[in-house]
């Protein structure tokens, strides 16, 4: 909806008491040029008794005044001083509430990172066009959703929208869903375990899930991937390849149809797995946005563990593109989401040296290393191999796409020289290979 003035959904002048219970607000914008409050407006100019928001989604309301309205767009009271001030409760919402003079009771999930995940949000009212029925298109999203499994059920309504029974543990909005959310993934075991999802195309999240919860979810976005397989090893605790250590869990991904375009991979972690990080690795006080995800590929496609997986090349997205969320059930855990154009193995990792997943020959690293100079280089780079330089070695410059953009092959007598002049500025992974195998790895910042 679009109003005319502040609270493009709901103005009120007082709250007075009144309750707003598993609601979604969504895509509403107030267009006037002062507007506060896209979704709901509460003023507040007499001392009424103290109103209530408890369960409810706030997502896309927006007001003409983005930039000076930081955290006043989705919703806003005015009751201030000695007025009785609006309590909110176990809500998402997108534009936060630190300046819009609610009561923060707890349980809110606030920001961009808290995606509701509604199925289709380009068409809420679904194809019948008829509100509050199965079509709707801000019906949750199975298995992904930060509203699902995480409403509070005291003084929550009885049925949802649609007139579905909440029972069990509710979902955050007005719709209730029919999912049966599965816990993280954890099987505490090396091997190797395979899970296949059959025609994944379109623009739908698939999830890869087993007996013991969900690993990973693959987003086409339109393309036709054919069949999909997941090869999941899940050792206990911190996985360590070489000096890099990565959170125990690893993907080894293939289709049946080469993806021509990027599609979004999500991959599940547990809390705990955070934990158990920290105390391997001494990091304290990190969170899901401190880890990169590093890939490998062109290893036996039968491996799926960071140890025993030898790939020809590899990469990582560092922290600025990987996408972290909340998984869709309180205190379960986590997802790290990138977006790529090929299959490979995935591990995530917060450590900052060279070595790529999966990708070290320990007995030929041994014996050859290699000086990169300049770093960060502007034009171009010399490779001079130190050790055992009679190594033939050829070299790949690999950009943070997992994209070949520059070869020289046949090192001579260890040293070569790469012209990066007509690259644009960027992080790339140096890659010094034998043929069949990554030998050393180095990460190049060209400025």
């Amino acid at each position: 909806a679009t109003g005319s003035g502040y609270g493009a959904a709901i103005y009120t002048a007082q709250m007075d008491g009144n309750q707003i219970r598993n609601c979604t607000f969504y895509n509403n914008h107030a267009d006037k040029t002062t507007s506060e409050g896209g979704a709901i407006y509460a003023g507040g100019d007499e001392a009424q008794a103290a109103g209530s928001i408890l369960n409810c989604i706030f997502w896309n309301n927006t007001t003409p005044n983005n930039n000076s309205d930081n955290g006043r767009e989705e919703i806003y009271s005015g009751n201030v001083g000695l007025y009785p001030q609006t309590t909110i409760q176990n809500c998402i919402v997108r534009d936060g509430i630190a300046t819009s003079n609610l009561v923060n009771a707890g349980g809110n999930k606030i920001g961009s990172s808290f995606n509701p995940q509604f199925i289709n949000a380009a068409n809420p009212i679904g194809a019948d066009n008829n509100w509050a029925t199965a079509d709707d298109g801000l019906h949750l999203t199975c298995v992904v959703s930060p509203a699902l499994n995480s409403g509070l059920a005291t003084g929550a309504p009885l049925t949802d929208i649609t007139n579905a029974t909440r029972d069990g543990v509710l979902e955050i909005g007005a719709y209730e869903s029919p999912c049966s959310v599965p816990t993280v993934f954890s099987s505490n075991s090396s091997a190797c375990q395979t899970i296949t999802q059959n025609a994944v195309t379109g623009n739908a999240w698939f999830h890869f899930t087993n007996a013991s919860g969900i690993v990973c979810s693959i987003n086409p976005q339109g393309q036709n991937l054919g069949n999909v397989t997941a090869k999941v090893a899940d050792p206990t605790g911190v996985t360590t390849n070489g000096t890099t250590r990565y959170l125990g869990r690893s993907v080894n991904l293939t289709s049946t149809l080469a993806p021509s375009a990027n599609y979004l991979l999500r991959m599940y972690f547990k809390d705990t797995e955070i934990t158990e990080f920290q105390a391997a690795t001494g990091q304290n006080g990190l969170t899901p946005q401190n880890f990169k995800v590093l890939w490998a590929s062109g290893g036996a496609a039968a491996s799926c563990g960071v140890n025993n997986f030898y790939g020809t090349t590899g990469g990582v997205f560092d922290n600025a593109n990987v996408t972290t969320g909340e998984f869709g059930q309180s205190n379960e855990g986590f997802y790290l989401q990138i977006a790529l154009n090929h299959f490979t193995l995935f591990a995530a990792t917060t450590d900052t040296d060279n070595t790529l997943v999966g990708t070290e020959n320990e007995a030929q690293n041994a014996s050859a290393h290699a000086t990169i100079y300049p770093n960060p280089p502007t034009n171009d780079i010399t490779i001079e191999l130190t050790g055992n330089t009679d190594v033939t070695l050829d070299a790949q410059l690999v950009d943070m796409m997992g994209r070949v953009v520059c070869v020289k092959q046949a090192l001579n007598n260890g040293k070569a020289t790469m012209q990066l002049h007509e690259l644009p500025n960027g992080i790339y992974n140096l890659l010094l290979t034998n043929g069949t195998q990554i030998i050393l790895a180095k990460r190049i910042v060209k400025l």
